[in-house]
């Protein structure tokens, strides 16, 4: 499992200012992932060899919270899941622990970019939503 990825499953940018081909990689400051132009966060859209798609930002891994839901390389795909721990890890704080649910955790630089899923949405179904009450 590699939580911090390149751009190789990158498809395009969008910030305020408007979309971002792959190509113009050099629009984006690829040290804290913001545009150039606005400096605003870019909203990175990605695909999985299998087809899935994800939409993510990428923060740091000291700005990831629990319960964020990531993005990571599993494999030769990508896969997803919950973050259930992220603190510094030792004394440094340069250093810094992930741990995501289901997978396992890693350890990475504090200033090292994660991808964090934006625009996710689920929907709960709750019996009886919906119906007439007596």
């Amino acid at each position: 499992m590699f939580i911090t990825l390149g751009i190789s499953h990158d498809v395009h940018y969008i910030c305020p200012c408007g979309l971002t081909l792959r190509t113009q990689i050099g629009k984006i400051n690829m040290k804290n992932w913001t545009c150039r132009t606005c400096e605003k966060p870019v909203t990175v859209f990605m695909r999985a060899p299998g087809g899935n798609t994800y939409t993510v930002e990428r923060r740091f891994a000291e700005d990831v919270l629990e319960n964020d839901h990531v993005v990571f390389r599993c494999g030769v795909g990508l896969s997803s899941g919950d973050v259930s721990k992220s603190h510094q890890y030792g004394a440094k704080a340069s250093n810094w622990y992930l741990y995501i649910l289901g997978h396992n955790g890693g350890t990475m630089g504090a200033r090292d970019y994660v991808n964090v899923e934006v625009n996710t949405f689920v929907q709960v179904v709750t019996a009886g939503a919906g119906q007439p009450q007596p």
